[in-house]
């Protein structure tokens, strides 16, 4: 019997957020050298952007802004910009959700179906955990 994995893991900085999106795209990795980079296209990315940072940034814009007014009325040694204040809130600045399961769940199956079933789960996460791709 198979089963199912979903693996939440929070993003503390722009820095490894940064670093996550180089890893996902370029597979490059120093503690996994066990990826076989010839499946790696076989991997399905259901929210494509181009680059991880440059989508937070479209996401935030409206947060950088107000940052940016409330600096100008701040004492300029209490001023920062609007990374160093993410960075130093130790709040998560994304989340990375990975949905798989073991290799005979997908034994058999066309691209398609997984393809199918992939979408149902980032729906699942949607729904049920309240996290939207936009």
């Amino acid at each position: 019997m198979s089963y199912s994995i979903l693996r939440v893991e929070g993003i503390k900085t722009l820095g490894d957020l940064r670093g996550l999106g180089k890893h996902n795209v370029d597979r490059v990795s120093e503690t996994n050298l066990d990826i076989d980079k010839e499946k790696s296209e076989e991997n399905i990315q259901l929210i494509e952007c181009d680059s991880y940072l440059k989508r937070f940034n479209e996401i935030t814009a409206e947060m950088r802004a107000e940052h940016n007014a409330r600096m100008e009325t701040i004492r300029a040694d209490r001023q920062k910009t609007f990374e160093q204040a993410i960075n130093s809130a130790h709040n998560d600045v994304a989340c990375e959700f990975l949905c798989t399961s073991d290799e005979e769940f997908f034994q058999g199956r066309s691209r398609a179906e997984i393809e199918t079933w992939a979408r149902q789960s980032l729906e699942f996460i949607e729904q049920e955990v309240g996290i939207s791709k936009d």
